[in-house]
């Protein structure tokens, strides 16, 4: 019986370190994650901010033919060539 219980005792403990082991990793995974989110919206506003200051847009802005920042490249192409 003493057998049964080292052994019982031997896989508890393998249990919890296998627990702590995984938590570890999820939580550095989320990090990781969270930080290429973080990343992707700077760099989404900065796509955005280029696009709204572009000379195109700009001009547009100035003779009034633009109305919305989420206006395409081929939305203001067609502006400018009417």
């Amino acid at each position: 019986m003493q057998n049964g219980q080292a052994n019982s005792k031997h896989g508890e403990k393998h249990n919890k370190s296998m627990v702590r082991s995984l938590q570890t990793k999820q939580a550095a995974m989320s990090n990781n994650f969270k930080s290429t989110l973080e990343a992707r919206r700077e760099n989404m506003k900065a796509q955005s901010d280029r696009r709204a200051s572009s000379p195109a847009r700009v001009f547009l802005a100035s003779v009034g033919r633009v109305s919305s920042p989420q206006w395409s490249r081929f939305e203001i192409r067609m502006q400018l060539a009417a």
